[in-house]
Parts: structure tokens; C-alpha cells; sequence
């Protein structure tokens, strides 16, 4: 029998220097002003050369994993540099993210069905 374990997301961002923050611990006219309006579920960006990590902590554990590791897949691919010297985001950066995130992931799916 084959067993799997779960990759611990944040050791991997704390061994890598990167803040994993919900968005509910977000200051609040920050979060109304800049989060609340994108929709989205997760953002990466780089403060004071620190790389950040922010969730939408009201989504569902699994989406919040998703986003999560897509958003690491962002920082450790190059996009958020990539975006700081061209003032953009590769057009496939998304594509890229998901296909990290889904392979990083992957094994959660393996554990659900170990015995």
C-alpha cells in the first residue's frame, strides 16, 4: 500500500520567507478599499522585500489551500518579479500558477483515497 502525506503549505512559505496572511486580519479600510473590490480569493505581492501571501479565510479549507499554493506558484515561478520590472504579468502566469497549484496539491487527492 502506497501512503501519502499532505505538502504543509506553510512550512514550505515559512522556509521560503514568504507571510501567509488571511484577509480578515488585513486592516479593514485596506481590505474594503483594495480586496473587497478585486473579488478575488488570493493575491501575492512583495512588501519591503518580504513576499506576502493574502486569502480569502471566508472561502471553503479546500479553495483556500488552491489559492494558497497558486499564489506560491506565483512567487517562486517569477511572476511577482517579472510584474515589478515590467509593470505586467506574463500572460500565462495564470495557466502556470494553476498547473503548479494542481501539481503541488495533487497528493491531497491521493490521501483522500489511502487506506
Amino acid at each position: 500500500m502506497i501512503t501519502t502525506k499532505r505538502i504543509d503549505l506553510n512550512r514550505v512559505c515559512k522556509d521560503y520567507g514568504i507571510r501567509v496572511v488571511a484577509y480578515s486580519q488585513v486592516p479593514r479600510d485596506y481590505r474594503e478599499s483594495t480586496l473587497d473590490k478585486s473579488g478575488t480569493s488570493g493575491l501575492a505581492f512583495i512588501s519591503n522585500g518580504t513576499p506576502i501571501i493574502l486569502y480569502d479565510d471566508s472561502r471553503p479549507k479546500t479553495e483556500i489551500r488552491f489559492t494558497v499554493a497558486h499564489e506560491l506558484g506565483h512567487i517562486l515561478l517569477g511572476h511577482l518579479s517579472y510584474r515589478m520590472e515590467n509593470k505586467a504579468i506574463p500572460d500565462f502566469a495564470e495557466n502556470e500558477a494553476n498547473c503548479f497549484a494542481a501539481a503541488l496539491i495533487a497528493n491531497d487527492i491521493l490521501c483522500t483515497y489511502a487506506n
